[in-house]
């Protein structure tokens, strides 16, 4: 074998990737009079690699069916390869020995191309990953969907989220603190129901997680839920069974947490029936802050609400012959987040 053919370009593969080991220079540094025609992407780096004696790697795959446009110029490695990968899904990052490596665009590049015969890689600080399925809006969703803030919620009913919803046409068949039964069929607890199917049909989700029912039948008491945290409430008003399972037949409603809640609120209201009776109160308070300069996060609620018992007899439409109390036991509720970014 001739001297002369050790110089040459022999191209081998090694597992699925290309490689062309010509010289352990940079690539930048060998520029080179430039003459590639139009012609496939492998046949047009492979022509790269020999005219300025580099390094460049690739698999068959990441290029197959990519058409190279003609180059035409005195230029090195790097500024050929971005000429001839221009337009397309391909990207040029260095491989750390003075080579590139040319592959499918990942949109995350720690180089720049144009700095690919540069110094070292910029660190990447964070990376964001969405899923591509996320529904952003309300009118891509492939169920019926309400969104509801907590703001829009106070400004209709000040006292609490539960009683803000049961205002929704949609919540029919609602258990209420005044709804009369024992501690088996939701008395005196806040329960949600959709469309008068009952509560069990229902699924309570906080912020996209089960919630550990309050009574006998599986109900969930919503006065337990940290409702100064909320930010939001989603409402699937079709059937989600298929999803949930047999509990989430009439719908899901989730509370959302607000979780980059900063500071200090409190929440103080009470009220008194029409007829002078039914005296209530509710003392809330919540507190969250930043921890390890923003790595993680700190949240805590808690809330106590109570509510005298009304005789039946003292309204003017009950039979004064028939006598039953409703008590209204008081309601306390305590949340703790601690949240790792």
């Amino acid at each position: 074998m001739h001297k002369s053919c050790l110089a040459g370009v022999r191209a081998f593969l090694v597992g699925s990737v290309a490689i062309m080991p010509i010289s352990a220079a940079a690539a930048a540094q060998n520029a080179a009079d430039i003459a590639v025609q139009a012609q496939p992407m492998a046949d047009a780096l492979r022509h790269v690699a020999q005219a300025t004696h580099s390094n460049i790697m690739f698999t068959p795959e990441a290029v197959a069916g990519i058409h190279a446009p003609a180059v035409m110029g005195r230029m090195d490695a790097v500024q050929a390869v971005n000429e001839l990968t221009r337009g397309s899904n391909l990207e040029v990052v260095a491989d750390g020995w003075g080579g590139l490596i040319v592959r499918p665009s990942t949109h995350i590049m720690t180089q720049a191309p144009a700095d690919v015969g540069g110094g070292a890689a910029q660190s990447v600080e964070q990376v964001t990953v969405t899923g591509s399925r996320v529904i952003n809006s309300i009118a891509q969703s492939p169920t019926p969907l309400t969104v509801v803030s907590a703001e829009q919620l106070q400004a209709t009913t000040p006292t609490n989220i539960p009683d803000a919803l049961n205002k929704l046409p949609v919540f029919q068949g609602s258990s209420q603190p005044r709804t009369s039964g024992n501690g088996g069929t939701a008395g005196g607890i806040n329960v949600l129901a959709l469309r008068n199917f009952g509560a069990q049909r229902t699924l309570v989700l906080f912020d996209s997680h089960r919630v550990a029912a309050a009574n006998a039948n599986g109900t969930v008491d919503i006065d337990t839920l940290p409702q100064l945290l909320i930010s939001r409430v989603d409402v699937v008003t079709g059937g989600a069974s298929a999803v949930y399972g047999s509990d989430a037949i009439t719908g899901v409603v989730n509370f959302v947490l607000n979780k980059r809640f900063n500071g200090l609120k409190f929440d103080l209201n009470t009220g008194i029936s029409n007829y002078t009776d039914g005296f209530s109160y509710k003392l809330a308070a919540a507190y969250g802050t930043d921890l390890f300069g923003g790595r993680g996060h700190f949240e805590a609620s808690v809330e106590h609400f109570s509510q005298d018992g009304v005789q039946e007899t003292a309204r003017p439409y009950e039979n004064a012959a028939h006598l039953s109390i409703l008590l209204r036991a008081p309601a306390k509720s305590c949340f703790i987040a601690v949240q790792q970014r």
